[in-house]
């Protein structure tokens, strides 16, 4: 229970989902929807929290939200194209399709023919002007191969499901794959956030240029213009491919989330390295407890339970732990670890305790009705689910009057304590001017009394 709670704090913290709940406690039987950032009366600003419940759950929870209905801008895209192809700027037209790359299929209005015969203008221009030389088919091709490695890796992490588990592993993926181009093989040896502190602006530590893994495409490219190309110019094609992967793999580096503790610790909760390498999971689980045991997001007890916990999470036999993870076998990495790891239903985030008893109550009144298929629906409920937008945002204006009036009493409470200070300095400086001045008077009292004595 305590691995459970743990890893959903951190999972949750870093990735917000939305849950539908039904709230029969408060306002009597009516539907509840709580939508991130969208001012839900149970917000907690102090973090965000997943709740599991302590007994199996039988609450009504809908776990895919409704979506307002998508815009179309195929239609304005290619108005825009046109008009700029119309006023003869078929350079725009040419730059916003290559941009577009794959998604131009999206523009189902647009003839190919269009499309192909701008290219083509585009390309005679830069002929004209003597901006298209012969490699530049070849850079093309190299860049190309470079995005078809990159593009997996976006198109899997940009998601709002809790995917983090994973991103230690495909950023070090990614960023073994570019080094490998240009880095020598001795310093590929090392792993993980070893990896960041290979200097690829030192020569010293690259290849040779014409070492560099290039790409089949592109290689292929560079020997059909072997002949209108000079070996001068193969070689600065090649140092301009290298300039790229180090300008990249830089860029990688320093932004890269191998970096954060917390990102390492968390690939503890992929399965791959739970089957497969069970005690690297265990010591990286322990630096994720570490991490939220020093950010005071667990105490030291939740601490020790979880790791309890995952160690005889990961001592189980190979079969069990297959059967755990069928569900991510089954569909792909992206079904969530809320399948995988909670077998539980997830509650809705941002929970306060007055949710958490609404919800309980959810499923006292299911079962005591027996089963979602025999509660009744009554004209009364239906009313009331209707006035609950109502009744929501009265909640919410009730909420905001008392965070303006709080907001009032911290400005009122700061000019106080302003105050305070100011008439506490000058109180200090009075007493240190006064002191000074008993210190004098005391010096010139001594005086006297010392002439004074001189004369008898």
């Amino acid at each position: 229970m305590a691995l459970q709670t743990s890893t959903n704090k951190v999972i949750h913290h870093s990735h917000n989902s939305t849950t539908i709940a039904l709230d029969l406690n408060e306002q009597g039987n009516t539907t509840h929807t709580q939508f991130h950032n969208h001012g839900s009366p149970d917000l907690n600003e102090q973090g965000l929290q997943a709740v599991v419940e302590d007994q199996p759950s039988s609450l009504l929870c809908v776990t895919s939200l409704p979506r307002l209905n998508s815009w179309d801008p195929t239609a304005v895209m290619v108005d825009m194209l046109k008009h700029h192809s119309s006023l003869g700027d078929v350079q725009t037209s040419a730059c916003v399709l290559l941009v577009m790359g794959d998604r131009r299929r999206t523009l189902t209005t647009l003839d190919e023919a269009v499309q192909e015969h701008w290219l083509l203008a585009y390309i005679d221009i830069l002929f004209r002007l003597q901006l298209w030389d012969v490699t530049t088919k070849c850079k093309l091709a190299f860049c190309k191969t470079i995005a078809d490695e990159c593009q997996p890796f976006l198109q899997r992490f940009q998601t709002s499901k809790p995917m983090t588990p994973y991103l230690f592993e495909a950023v070090e993926k990614l960023l073994r794959y570019l080094m490998n181009r240009c880095v020598k093989p001795d310093l590929m040896k090392c792993t993980g956030p070893k990896l960041l502190s290979i200097d690829t602006k030192k020569s010293e530590n690259l290849i040779l240029s014409k070492n560099i893994d290039i790409g089949f495409a592109t290689k292929r490219l560079l020997g059909e213009t072997a002949i209108t190309v000079t070996e001068r110019q193969k070689l600065e094609f090649i140092h301009e491919c290298r300039s790229m992967l180090t300008t990249m793999i830089a860029k990688l580096q320093e932004k890269s989330p191998l970096k954060q503790k917390a990102v390492r610790g968390l690939s503890s909760l992929d399965p791959c390295v739970i089957q497969h390498s069970p005690q690297l999971a265990q010591k990286r689980f322990s630096f994720l407890l570490e991490e939220l045991n020093h950010a005071n997001i667990i105490n030291d007890v939740l601490a020790e339970n979880a790791k309890k916990e995952y160690l005889h999470f990961c001592n189980l036999k190979k079969s069990r732990l297959q059967e755990i993870f069928r569900p991510c076998d089954q569909f792909s990495d992206e079904v969530g670890l809320d399948t995988i790891y909670v077998n539980k239903p997830l509650l809705v985030e941002n929970m306060h305790e007055k949710t958490v008893t609404a919800q309980r109550h959810i499923r006292d009144e299911i079962q005591e009705a027996g089963g979602i298929e025999n509660i009744h629906i009554s004209k009364k409920m239906l009313d009331y689910v209707r006035g609950a937008r109502k009744r929501y945002h009265e909640y919410l204006e009730m909420k905001k009057q008392e965070r303006s009036e709080e907001d009032k009493k911290k400005a009122e409470k700061g000019k106080l304590d302003i105050q305070v200070k100011v008439l506490e300095g000058k109180r200090k400086k009075l007493m240190m001017a006064t002191e000074e001045k008993r210190e004098a008077i005391d010096v010139e009292l001594q005086e006297l009394k010392k002439k004074q004595a001189s004369l008898y």
